[in-house]
């Protein structure tokens, strides 16, 4: 499950995510609001790894309907880039624990 939480919190959009799709994981959201907006990935289970392994991959595009001051930053896309890294190591070692 992929939850979208504007930058309140409060979740936005949210979207079943599996091997079994018809869209085969794919999804949009295109925000209503400026800010940091979160993507929190929600799998459920006893066990991190009980069914198949899922492959994920971010593709993020950055635009607006109108004409922004401030646009996104090669530096704002490394900061994205360092946390999903960060992410991918944690999940890495947590199924190392788990071997």
């Amino acid at each position: 499950m992929l939850v979208f939480k504007d930058p309140r919190g409060t979740q936005v959009f949210s979207k079943h995510i599996g091997p079994d799709e018809q869209d085969r994981g794919k999804t949009v959201y295109m925000t209503q609001t400026q800010g940091e907006h979160r993507i929190c990935v929600q799998c459920k289970g006893s066990k991190w790894f009980q069914t198949t392994a899922l492959k994920w991959e971010l593709s993020i595009d950055l635009g607006d309907t109108e004409f922004s001051r401030t646009p996104a930053t090669r530096g704002d896309i490394r900061g994205i880039e360092r946390t999903a890294m960060a992410t991918l190591a944690r999940a890495e070692a947590i199924a190392a624990e788990n071997e």
